[in-house]
């Protein structure tokens, strides 16, 4: 609660490091873990994210030229108190603490750069650590099953595997939406994806939009914004949320179910990307809530 209200935080992130994700695969996927060596980037506290294709942001307004040693990730979009340990990985009381000092009832955990792996060719890997990260998702969230919610990724490289995937999870009281995982170059009306729509209205799960800044499938227009992320948040994100929302509602996909919810979580609004208590700033939410 804050000032007497309930707050419902729609642009929350959990980024579980590689070591905890691992600890979830397949034991038929473990043995192509090593393929994925290349793609696994030094964090905090000794651990590794995997991430692929990442995109830094070189250039400051007013300026000419790119600055070499500028990313556009020096922002730091938190308040002044550091979040406690573990809040991104596995530990969960954690961050319901954190939550606590907030005043966040709820938290909507979008997935971190794994996903990053729908710009790699063979869709497999995207599928393993999108299995483990659910396995994780359960246990994460489990502890904390009315404070902690996320959504089930489904790729779209792979329909049958997203549709089973949601039919494995859809009913778990952490899942409350569907994320599809869209090639840069796929668009959500594109018929070989019906399945997914329909696995997801017959679950009850939203379809959540986040487009994605750093890593694939990238925002639209990311080439577009002169190297600069201050406009790549101002236009391309919500631009990227009404390109897919009018894509699906001109494909007649709310003609053929008509029960189906649409969510917007837009990154450019905010987020609890550090997991620091202090952050006050929430996003909205488009179309019917999460449930």
């Amino acid at each position: 609660m804050k000032n007497g209200f309930p707050v419902y935080d729609a642009d929350t992130h959990v980024s579980p490091a590689a070591e905890v994700l691992e600890r979830y695969v397949d034991p038929g996927f473990r043995p192509r873990l090593p393929e994925l060596t290349p793609y696994r980037q030094a964090s905090d506290g000794g651990l590794h994210h995997y991430t692929f294709g990442r995109k830094f942001y070189r250039r400051v307004l007013g300026e000419a030229a790119p600055r070499e040693n500028f990313t556009g990730r020096e922002s730091r979009w938190r308040g002044g108190k550091l979040p406690r340990p573990g809040v991104q990985n596995d530990q969960a009381e954690n961050r319901v603490k954190d939550m606590d000092d907030e005043g966040t009832d709820i938290h909507f955990l979008i997935p971190g750069s794994f996903m990053s792996f729908v710009g790699l060719e063979d869709p497999a890997f995207e599928i393993g650590l999108i299995r483990a990260y659910h396995r994780h998702m359960a246990d994460f969230c489990g502890e904390f099953p009315n404070r902690l919610k996320g959504l089930i990724v489904a790729s779209t490289r792979n329909v049958e595997a997203a549709v089973r995937e949601i039919r494995e999870w859809g009913d778990s009281k952490w899942a409350v939406a569907i994320k599809p995982l869209m090639p840069f170059d796929m668009a959500p009306d594109h018929p070989d994806l019906e399945p997914i729509w329909r696995a997801a209205a017959e679950h009850d799960l939203a379809v959540a939009h986040h487009s994605s800044t750093w890593n694939p499938p990238y925002y639209p227009a990311y080439r577009d914004v002169w190297d600069n992320i201050f406009l790549g948040r101002l236009a391309s994100h919500p631009w990227g949320a009404m390109r897919f929302v009018a894509s699906f509602i001109g494909g007649g996909i709310y003609d053929r179910y008509p029960n189906l919810r649409w969510a917007c979580s837009n990154a450019a609004s905010a987020g609890y990307r550090s997991g620091a208590a202090g952050w006050t700033n929430r996003p909205t939410m488009s179309a019917a809530p999460l449930r």
